[in-house]
């Protein structure tokens, strides 16, 4: 009987870990399809974020650091777009990472976000009324 129990509790622990595993798989550097940007995602919590780390034209026609001018936070205004956090509030569960908000820097806006892996492929999918869009990103070689 004790063995049963031993047994079970492996297996119960195993699979814990392994949907763990498969939620920080989205951890990590991702670039666009375009080659322009790239995104970490980290975990804060249950939550995974993610956060503009480079940008292939990250400076102003001046040099200097391109800011987050159309930001509704009047306040965020003068921050540099690189750091900042644009995806936020995911959690991961059956496969995906769902719930979250993904700020458009060019337009101020936000949209509702999800994401999913998909052959090696990271898919992002926002919406905004009804309008939908998916990218589709790659993983920092």
């Amino acid at each position: 009987m004790k063995r049963i129990i031993l047994s079970f509790i492996l297996v119960v622990g195993a699979l814990a870990g392994r949907a763990q595993s498969d939620g920080n798989e989205v951890l990590g550097r991702w670039v666009n399809e375009q080659k322009t940007s790239k995104i970490e995602f980290v975990q804060e919590g249950d939550l995974y974020v993610g956060k503009l780390v480079w940008m292939a034209e990250a400076n102003d026609a001046s040099g200097k650091p391109k800011t987050d001018r159309n930001n509704p936070d009047a306040g965020k205004r003068n921050q540099p777009l690189v750091g900042s956090t644009l995806i936020s509030g995911l959690t991961y569960a059956n496969g995906k990472w769902t719930g979250g908000k993904l700020y458009l820097p060019k337009r101020g806006i936000y949209a509702n976000c999800s994401l999913s892996i998909v052959n090696g492929q990271l898919h992002i999918s926002a919406s905004k009324g009804m309008f939908s869009e998916t990218k589709i990103w790659s993983r920092e070689p």
